[in-house]
């Protein structure tokens, strides 16, 4: 318990750093999506990677902003390893671990979700690297969409683990004010989820509403808190080993 106490301060720091590194000024963009890091994520065409790239009060593109999205990606490298550690080997696995099928059913579904998304996710990366570098052998839109689509899925499926609450995570119980958060967490991630899936839809269908899909995802965040705060708490409670 006190290694997913780790890895979940690791991974909410990391996400600190990776929201610190996308900040920039808005961009022409596709479809809504002013952030240049996500806009990137979407294209599929050089105008695409020129739109991305131009600040909305530009003409051309910025080629400090494309030394920051490129910058991005490596970063991104490192926080794909730890969301896919965060989701499989804690929430997945704990809701595996579960006597009922239920949660040993979601649980499955949370670590195959996953799994797909962070391999669509490094794919996506490297698309980028090569659009910025000129390459159009590939665009990064062929694995942006999949992977928001099995993230957002996941994060639906996560929330049976602030509802279902298996002894391998809560095993401090929570009091009522804590449990009333680990609701609301599970409120939240499925939230984000529809909001998320929805947004990505009306993106491929109709060109619009890009900008929810980013702050959708957002909404891990209290979860993730809350669950830091639990995992806290378990390895306090464990009896100290006599040696």
């Amino acid at each position: 318990m006190k290694q997913h106490f780790y890895l979940l301060l690791v991974f909410a720091l990391w996400a600190l750093v990776m929201t610190m590194a996308s900040c920039g000024p808005k961009t022409k963009g596709k479809c809504g999506i002013a952030a240049s890091g996500l806009a990137m994520e979407f294209a599929s065409s050089v105008p695409d990677v020129n739109d991305a790239l131009t600040p909305e009060t530009e003409v051309h593109p910025d080629s400090v902003l494309k030394s920051h999205i490129i910058r991005q990606q490596y970063l991104d490298f490192v926080f794909i390893a730890l969301y896919w550690s965060v989701f499989f080997l804690i929430i997945g696995r704990s809701l595996i671990q579960s006597p009922a099928r239920t949660a040993r059913i979601l649980g499955w579904l949370v670590c195959v979700c996953i799994s797909v998304a962070a391999i669509a996710d490094v794919l996506e990366d490297v698309a980028i690297l090569i659009a910025l570098g000129g390459g159009q052998s590939i665009w990064p839109l062929w694995f942006g969409v999949p992977k928001w689509t099995f993230y957002f899925l996941t994060m639906g499926f996560s929330a049976a683990l602030f509802f279902l609450r298996p002894g391998s995570v809560f095993r401090v119980t929570p009091g009522p004010g804590f449990s009333l958060l680990v609701s609301a967490s599970g409120v939240l991630l499925m939230a984000g989820s529809a909001a998320g899936l929805a947004g990505l839809a009306m993106f491929l269908l109709s060109c619009k509403c890009g900008g929810i899909i980013g702050p959708s995802s957002f909404l891990t965040g209290l979860p993730v808190i809350l669950l830091i705060i639990q995992c806290f708490r378990n390895f306090r409670s464990q009896p100290a080993v006599r040696t």
